[in-house]
């Protein structure tokens, strides 16, 4: 890192990862994530991008398409402004890379996985939360399958689980709101 001028490289390894998610996008590379962006900003570094495929508009969360019909998916990943790009075969959407939940910049291209509909993945990314109301909190979970609970009254200022967890669906979000 950066890729015109190697300064550093990381190697992560998970010794005996959570056997509910032990794929790589669900252990290491949040971790990566993590480093790379402490990284940057230590080095000063400034991201540039040399193709259409990273966003440049403002924040959205990676919808919950999978199990949907393609064209019903495709559609949803569409209105909420993202690019995407389909890999395999099937009716259905099995995946999306990364996961529901995830924030990306609009105009971001996403992996959307085909096939049948007894692959699709039940994990979700836990998005950060933070200034949404409590209607907007619910409203956003709930397109996840995710459920909130709430203490308190305003605007969330506190998560239980951490943005960018990856959890299965029908996890409990305890939010604390402040005014």
């Amino acid at each position: 890192m950066p890729v015109d001028d190697p300064q550093v490289t990381i190697l992560i390894s998970v010794d005996e990862p959570d056997s509910s998610a032990y794929y790589a996008s669900q252990t290491a590379a949040p971790i990566g994530k993590m480093l790379f962006e402490e990284l940057g900003n230590y080095l000063a570094l400034n991201p540039s991008y040399s193709s259409n495929k990273a966003g440049t508009g403002k924040d959205v969360i990676v919808p919950e398409g999978r199990g949907l019909k393609q064209s019903e998916g495709i559609d949803l990943i569409k209105a909420s402004g993202l690019n995407y790009k389909l890999d395999g075969e099937g009716e259905y959407i099995t995946d999306i890379l990364p996961k529901p939940g995830h924030t990306l910049s609009e105009g971001t291209e996403i992996i959307v996985k085909l096939g049948k509909l007894n692959n699709v993945d039940k994990m979700v990314e836990v998005p950060n939360l933070a200034n949404y109301s409590e209607t907007e909190t619910n409203e956003i979970l709930n397109k996840l399958g995710l459920k909130g609970e709430f203490e308190g009254t305003g605007i969330v200022k506190s998560q239980n689980i951490a943005k960018g967890k990856v959890v299965n669906k029908g996890t409990v979000i305890k939010c604390t709101l402040e005014k």
